[in-house]
């Protein structure tokens, strides 16, 4: 789009920007999760997940950094997860281990991916890389 095209903010469209904002936080996603083949629903990670998220994943860019990182989105994205009684059962001492506890790598990768277009991460970790 060139610059001519581009026009200035207005008051309106900053209250329009808060709005939704507001809205997209409530975003959910149904994912599918082919072993079990039942549907998890996930809902969008705080702004304080997202950058803890983007760290793992940019620590030297590893396959094990990735898979902790979806871990940490994953566990973060689903109040199914977070749930007391479910931890106890799965006698997992850390709530995060609660999703390896349950998913295979396999599982692990297929839903983090899916998450990951959710919040369009992987634009965001680039930017972060360059």
């Amino acid at each position: 789009m060139s610059k001519e095209a581009i026009q200035k903010a207005t008051f309106k469209d900053l209250l329009n920007k808060k709005i939704k904002k507001e809205q997209d936080q409530f975003k959910v996603k149904e994912i599918h999760v082919t072993s079990m083949d039942r549907i998890l629903t996930f809902i969008k990670p705080k702004d304080d997940i997202l950058l803890d998220v983007i760290d793992e994943m940019g620590e030297g860019q590893s396959t094990g950094g990735m898979v902790q990182a979806f871990k940490t989105l994953i566990y973060h994205t689903c109040p199914m997860l977070q749930d007391m009684e479910l931890q106890s059962q799965l006698e997992v001492l850390d709530p995060l281990d609660t999703v390896q506890a349950i998913f295979d790598l396999s599982d692990i990768m297929e839903i983090g991916e899916q998450l990951m277009e959710l919040v369009n991460i992987n634009a965001k970790v680039e930017a972060i890389k360059n």
